[in-house]
């Protein structure tokens, strides 16, 4: 009887763990970067959301409205989740929501419902790396990371995109990123912080929309 309980304890506990599950990417500000990181270091943001990845849709069918009209008065303050008009305006507006929107809604998701989601999930965020992007410095041997996506489940194999395998990978800022998918990292954008906290639970299996940084 007693085993037959534990077995239902962990069965309960490994469903619950499983019912939650995040993949937040964030973009960090980055002089020496383009497009994005640039434009965040021109505004002097360190840290901010690009979307939440858990989803991959299908191109939106002629038509389908869920993702117009967006409402960007969700987004309080916009450094949280900042959406530049394009790589040389960078007014706030709703350019950046409208894509994820696109392509990583749920299904039958409205985009008000989609915005309110990944504000929910990816301002304070605990997650192990899954996905880290690079421009490499070779003057000081270093990747300085442009993108991050963190899982909120560990990972087995973290993606490595346009990295030197051999070098340390730091934030613009200076943080170091632990690229082992053991080492949870906490984000907290409206406390505008990142940190490194201790190894959690063994890794599993990768699972994510994948994208290029632009």
């Amino acid at each position: 009887m007693v085993m037959h309980y534990l077995v239902f304890t962990l069965f309960l506990a490994l469903k619950l763990q499983l019912s939650f599950s995040a993949k937040c990417v964030y973009d960090f500000g980055d002089l020496g970067g383009l497009r994005r990181n640039k434009v965040l270091s021109d505004l002097r943001i360190a840290t901010s959301i690009l979307g939440e990845w858990t989803h991959c849709s299908q191109p939106p069918k002629s038509g389908d409205s869920a993702c117009t009209g967006i409402n960007t008065g969700l987004v309080k303050p916009h450094r949280i989740w900042y959406s530049a008009q394009n790589d040389t305006n960078n007014t706030f507006g709703d350019e950046l929501f409208k894509s994820e929107c696109e392509t990583h809604r749920k299904p039958g998701e409205s985009g008000d419902n989609f915005m309110g989601r990944v504000l929910a999930d990816c301002t304070k965020m605990n997650g192990y790396v899954a996905n880290v992007w690079c421009r490499v410095r070779r003057p000081s041997q270093r990747n300085i990371v442009q993108r991050i996506l963190l899982s909120s489940n560990p990972v087995l194999n973290v993606i490595k995109d346009g990295c030197n395998a051999k070098y340390p990978y730091l934030t613009p800022f200076g943080l170091q990123i632990i690229t082992h998918g053991d080492k949870q990292h906490f984000i907290d954008l409206e406390a505008n912080s990142l940190r490194v906290d201790s190894p959690g639970p063994s890794p599993g299996a990768t699972d994510t929309c994948q994208s290029p940084l632009p």
